[in-house]
């Protein structure tokens, strides 16, 4: 007797190519989702990888071109940043007393004629020590510092200086308010903190989120883990592509749970070169590379520049 010939089951291997065809679909809409006009919002692949927490990948090279940068300026143990978002310029913190000069000259270098706002996160002179100096030389908008309760105000040569370069200027200090959005260009700097007074100078730093297309940087100045409990505890927006670690990587900031939270591609440490204070802790650092990412610090790489498009990062270091 002939055997009948068993007719094999193509279901799977149809089911299989309409899965494909279907899946090159969805990957076709996401990609090309703004140019097809379509009546409902489509997510990017950026929005998606956040989402699945998943890093965008830093490129090395040139960030000229670049319209949104920020510059990690090397003055030691001491913080200083420029961002440029377009015609926009936002200093934050100006680094030491002998450093006033160095920041003048570097935002000289890189075209700035004025700046649209300066912030001195906090009245420590290795944040604010070369801030009369930029007063002095630069037509400036805004000038944002925290409120400082009256227990605590300084009476630091520093701080009196500032404020008394402001004064000649006839420019104001603005106070931030947490919830506020600032509109540069095409970035929008948003005020965290502080939250509320403290009885530390570190934890009154301005803490701000700056997010350009779909990248995002945090700079949090010194503020320490009670600030950082405070922001997790607020439900405060933390995610971000690129943290400027908090107190020169000191062990007082930067907890697993604050990193977890942010969970950035990139993190940069002002620090100087063989400090006194041990700085960036080993306990930082490896919390840090826990969460994968990875570490530019000024003593070793000088001045460091981060650029983007809102969706490719560059990354340019001095060394």
């Amino acid at each position: 007797m002939a055997r009948r010939r068993r007719r094999k089951n193509k279901l799977p291997a149809a089911i299989l190519a309409v899965l494909l065809v279907l899946l090159a679909g969805v990957c076709a809409v996401i990609t090309y989702g703004e140019k097809l006009n379509l009546p409902f919002s489509v997510p990017t692949w950026q929005e998606i990888g956040a989402y699945l927490g998943v890093k965008q990948p830093v490129q090395p090279g040139e960030v000229d071109g670049d319209p949104l940068q920020i510059h990690f300026i090397d003055v030691g143990n001491a913080d200083a940043t420029l961002i440029m978002a377009d015609d926009k310029r936002i200093l934050i913190d100006a680094g030491e007393n002998d450093m006033g000069e160095r920041v003048v000259c570097y935002l000289n270098e890189q075209g700035v004629a004025k700046l649209d706002l300066v912030i001195g996160t906090h009245p420590h002179s290795d944040h604010i020590g070369g801030l009369d100096d930029v007063i002095e030389n630069f037509e400036i908008d805004t000038l944002m510092m925290p409120e400082i309760p009256e227990a605590i105000v300084p009476t630091t040569k520093t701080y009196t200086d500032v404020l008394q370069a402001a004064s000649d200027k006839g420019l104001a200090i603005t106070a931030p308010k947490p919830g506020d959005t600032l509109d540069f260009g095409g970035a929008k700097l948003e005020i965290l903190g502080p939250l509320q007074e403290y009885d530390d100078l570190n934890n009154l730093s301005i803490v701000t989120r700056l997010t350009y297309g779909e990248f995002s940087a945090l700079f949090t100045g010194d503020a320490e883990k009670a600030v950082e409990d405070d922001l997790l505890e607020e439900g405060a927006t933390l995610s971000a592509d690129l943290l400027k670690v908090g107190h020169h990587g000191s062990s007082t900031s930067s907890s697993q749970a604050f990193l977890q939270a942010v969970n950035p591609t990139t993190a940069v440490i002002h620090v100087g070169k063989d400090n006194s204070y041990g700085h960036p802790s080993e306990g930082v650092l490896e919390r840090l590379q826990n969460i994968r990412a990875t570490v530019y610090r000024t003593d070793l790489n000088g001045n460091i520049i981060v650029g983007t498009d809102g969706e490719t990062v560059h990354i340019k270091t001095e060394k």
